[in-house]
């Protein structure tokens, strides 16, 4: 039985870790005496990912924030470059969703400036989906198949925030140890899987 499905994990991975990225650049809106700051991650948007985060001073240099990252379900970011590498991959699915409230600790002259300690907690969903082809007995099968992951992170979040012009900041996330927990499902369509299909089910359990 030969596998077509050679190297989308490795991409997959890839990708994962890019849509993950923290805060590259935000965007300031500043009210109430400067306490509020509303940020956006402009790389993120080139992923397919809006990934936004209020921010809002509470007592000194001390700060409260909550932040929001949304993927809708869709192919995945630049998948008409992987066509040479995987033909499956055009059939490859993905989408996310996450929330991270946190509590920042500026170390700097003021809040919202300077380097900072931030822990967090962390709720994300992940769902994909793929039509997943294999050969047997001289021809091609397909399973339809599906996937979602949840993970619970806590960590402490390492950076450094500055005001780069007039109510626009920069943030630099630099290091996040942290400890996961997570639980997956899988799924496959079992309406029309034929009996080459159901032979790689068996072995791949």
């Amino acid at each position: 039985m030969k596998i077509k499905f050679t190297k989308s994990l490795s991409l997959i991975a890839a990708m994962g870790l890019l849509s993950l990225n923290s805060f590259a650049q935000k965007v300031n809106q500043a009210d109430d005496a400067e306490k509020n700051l509303v940020k956006l991650n402009l790389p993120s948007l080139a992923l397919k990912t809006l990934h936004v985060q209020y921010e809002r001073a509470i007592f000194g240099k001390t700060s409260v924030g909550l932040g929001v990252r949304m993927m809708p379900k869709g192919s995945l970011p630049f998948s008409s470059s992987f066509d040479s590498i995987d033909d499956q991959l055009g059939s490859l699915e993905m989408g996310n969703f996450a929330i991270t409230p946190e509590i920042k600790f500026y170390m700097g002259k003021g809040v919202f400036k300077g380097f900072y300690i931030a822990p967090f907690l962390k709720y994300a969903n992940y769902n994909a989906s793929i039509n997943y082809e294999f050969d047997s007995n001289n021809r091609t099968e397909m399973i339809p198949l599906s996937g979602k992951l949840n993970t619970y992170t806590a960590g402490v979040l390492f950076g450094a925030q500055w005001e780069i012009a007039n109510k626009f900041y920069l943030d630099w996330s630099i290091f996040w140890p942290s400890v996961r927990n997570f639980s997956w499902k899988f799924s496959r369509n079992k309406n029309i899987i034929s009996t080459g299909a159901k032979r790689f089910e068996k072995r791949v359990r």
